[in-house]
């Protein structure tokens, strides 16, 4: 069973169409950015409204092996007006994420990270081995998340994609 989270957005839906034949999928979706036009019905997807780092709801879900964390607060500009949010969509939901797939001893996490972290560089193409220095705050949730990713490593094995 597959947990994909932000299953309602573009790249969201996207995952969710192109597996939905092969896995059985659970997503949820705040629906803050999502679209109800994305939500599938298919007998091998279910939806979830609500939060991806509320601790009920992600305490009810059964047999995952896999999550695809493609949730969280996108923006930016928006980082800098509520900093606080964007740490509770990105930071804290991601670590909730983590404890719960150290919990269920999930094989797999799959993190939508983001190449804010590299902050502005000048360079036409970045490298992964270039400076992190990230200039939002929505950039330092996003390497945050990527550092806790690294600290749980030992006991979940992990994917980290800046798109």
């Amino acid at each position: 069973m597959l947990l994909i989270t932000g299953s309602a957005g573009f790249i969201g839906s996207s995952l969710v169409k192109s597996l939905i034949n092969i896995h059985k999928i659970i997503g949820i979706d705040d629906m803050s950015t999502g679209h109800k036009d994305n939500i599938l019905v298919h007998n091998n997807y279910k939806f979830i409204k609500g939060d991806c780092g509320n601790l009920n709801i992600l305490n009810s879900l059964k047999n995952i092996k896999v999550i695809i964390h493609l949730a969280g607060q996108s923006s930016g500009e928006k980082s800098f007006e509520e900093p606080l949010n964007d740490f509770n969509r990105n930071v804290q939901s991601t670590i909730n994420l983590l404890d719960y797939s150290k919990k269920i001893k999930c094989k797999h996490f799959i993190y939508a990270s983001s190449m804010s972290v590299y902050g502005e560089s000048k360079k036409k193409n970045v490298s992964e081995n270039d400076l992190l220095e990230p200039t939002s705050c929505y950039g330092v949730s996003k390497l945050s998340s990527e550092n806790y990713l690294r600290i749980f490593s030992k006991k979940i094995n992990y994917v980290i994609f800046r798109m």
